[in-house]
């Protein structure tokens, strides 16, 4: 058995026996269906192949939509056929250089512990290298301030190289400070737009169960004020009510209390209240305040 192993042995070539699965190009990101937002999808989608466009900044109000159009923008590149390597980091307002930087690396083959316990500028050096000879897009998603990309390692993208950098912010003065060449407002819905996403979350059964139900419902849909994440979270939320009663109670709850409506404590009024959070100072906050007061 010995003999006939080494005679096996002496005919192979076991210099490696197993490979790391290669990196997907893109991943796909489960998203909803982009209801009401489809002609915008087609304008950034349009703008990004434009060769001129090297950064692309998407801002607008919390839940207005932005990262559910970043989403179907980062799909798309399943089926394109630019051969874009495309990168995807959640940044939000506390995330670090370090996380983001790890982020990066993940995509790019950088996953073991060793890696992400080198320091700031070595992973520089590492993501340099890798993305210098790429042809890719990075998407960050939710950016607060200025990110340097070179801190990062991420090669800057001109003119004279293929890289794209795409991100969303709540700020335009982010766009601005990132040097976006494409600076795309993401805003609330029209009344024909809200609508039709309304009506599709709550469902054609529930509006047709009675007669002043359609007319309420309009009510309700207005209190939205056409924003697609308020849309969303009532529609579902009413998909399930049958009386006029309680349609007219949520017209009224959501006039009087709409952070007691289901749901919007909880998947709303968060992301709302970050953004109030985050304003510059008290003066500012308190001149929301009183604006907010102002009937409409």
């Amino acid at each position: 058995m010995i003999a006939e192993a080494t005679d096996l042995r002496s005919k192979g070539v076991f210099e490696v026996v197993a490979k790391r699965e290669p990196i997907a190009r893109v991943v796909e990101i489960p998203t909803e269906p982009t209801v009401g937002m489809e002609s915008m999808l087609d304008e950034v989608w349009r703008d990004l192949g434009d060769e001129n466009v090297r950064i692309m900044g998407l801002y607008g109000m919390g839940g207005v939509g932005k990262t559910t159009l970043f989403k179907n923008i980062n799909n798309n590149f399943l089926n394109s056929p630019d051969s874009y390597f495309v990168i995807w980091v959640v940044v939000s307002k506390y995330r670090t250089l370090d996380k983001i930087q790890n982020d990066i690396g993940e995509k790019i083959g950088y996953s073991d512990k060793t890696w992400k316990n080198r320091n700031c500028q070595q992973k520089v050096a590492d993501i340099f290298e890798v993305l210098s000879k790429k042809k890719f897009v990075l998407f960050l998603d939710d950016i607060w301030e200025r990110i340097d990309l070179v801190r990062v390692g991420v090669p800057y993208p001109d003119k004279q190289n293929e890289p794209k950098l795409v991100f969303t912010t709540r700020s335009k003065d982010v766009c601005g400070r990132m040097s976006a060449d494409k600076q795309v407002q993401v805003k609330c819905f029209s009344w024909e737009k809200s609508w039709k996403l309304f009506r599709e979350k709550v469902g054609e059964e529930a509006l047709s169960v009675h007669k002043d139900i359609p007319y309420l419902a309009e009510l309700v849909a207005k209190e939205c004020d056409g924003l697609p994440l308020a849309l969303i979270t009532i529609g579902r939320a009413m998909a399930c009510k049958r009386s006029p009663q309680e349609w007219k109670y949520a017209i009224q709850l959501l006039k009087n209390s709409a952070s007691d409506f289901s749901g919007m404590g909880d998947e709303v009024f968060p992301i709302l209240k970050f953004s109030d959070d985050n304003l510059s100072n008290e003066k500012v906050r308190s001149c929301f305040f009183e604006l907010c007061i102002v009937p409409r």
